[in-house]
This record gives C-alpha cells, structure tokens and sequence, in this order.
C-alpha cells in the first residue's frame, strides 16, 4: 500500500480482522512449505522496497489483488518487474467501461468500495503499465471469462520462450 494517513488505517483495521497465522503468513503458505521441505522464508515489506539485491529474482512473481491498492501502482509494478525473470501473474481490479482505453480511475477519499482503493484501470491501461515496466508478452483467457465483477487476472512475460511455456489451457496472446 502506498505512504498514506489513509493507509495507516486501512493497515490497522486489516490486522483486526486478520487472524494473526494469517496475517504472518498464511497456514496455506505455512503447510506447502513443510510438504515441500522448502527454504523460502516469507517476508512482510512493502512492495516498493523489493530489490533485486536484497530478495533475490524469481522465475514466478505473483500479485494478486494489490494494484489497486497502491497510490503509485507504476512503481510497484517497476519494483516487481526488478525482482522477476520469467513471468509477472496479477490479479487486479479492472475498469470495464471503455476497456480499450488506456486510462485509469482515481479513487480519492474512499470514493469508491473502500478507503484503501486508490486507481481502478482499464486492461488497456493495465497492459500499458505492465509494458512500461519491461514485460513484453501478456497471456489471458479470451473471451474475458476470467473477468467477474471487475477483477482480471493477467500472465506479463519476459520473454517469448516464457510465453511458449506458458501458453495453454485456453490462454491465449493479447497485446490491447
């Protein structure tokens, strides 16, 4: 979330519905990692603090639900293209009214459905943002049936060796 008083709340009356194995990590997170005898250690940071140098890449960087969210989703999305080598999945609130313009909503002020939601972009302007950030190749589901209720979920890829791997279960290539 971004630097805000306005986060500030949001952040606390989070951790007062959030149970505190939730909030530490999960007991999904927690139960992989043991089945899986796995050496990945979950932190909690703020987006904007991810570096390369400090967490390392990852083949897969997953965002879900967290755009949105932010005050500058651009350089959320520059931090997590920092850290990833091979695909970006997000999950994200999508604006459907004039979906082919690369524009995004404003929320100010608890505007709208919650006080933590800052932006609401088009896929066009979704895309936009991934590009502008290095991701080259997008695979979704098309026909929008991934989209309910405003939500998208979009595959942003490196490269085309990515894509080729990726690319199947009806996803398919998409570019606007």
């Amino acid at each position: 979330w971004g630097k805000s008083p306005r986060d500030d709340v949001a952040r606390r009356a989070l951790q007062t519905r959030v149970s505190p194995l939730n909030w530490q990590g999960g007991t999904g997170f927690w139960q992989i990692h043991k089945a899986w005898n796995s050496n990945v250690r979950r932190e909690t940071l703020s987006v904007y603090d991810l570096s390369p140098d400090i967490h390392g890449t990852f083949d897969v960087v997953f965002c879900f639900g967290l755009l949105y969210h932010l005050r500058h989703p651009l350089l959320a999305l520059d931090r997590l293209r920092a850290v990833c080598r091979g695909a970006l999945v997000i999950e994200t609130h999508i604006v459907q009214t004039q979906s082919a313009l690369p524009v995004s909503l404003f929320y100010w002020d608890d505007a709208f459905r919650g006080d933590t939601n800052w932006t609401g972009p088009t896929e066009a302007a979704c895309l936009a943002w991934l590009k502008s950030a290095g991701f080259e190749h997008f695979l979704a589901r098309r026909p929008h049936v991934n989209v309910k209720n405003g939500r998208e979920v979009v595959l942003a890829l490196l490269t085309a060796q990515w894509k080729e791997q990726l690319r199947r279960d009806g996803l398919t290539e998409f570019d606007d």
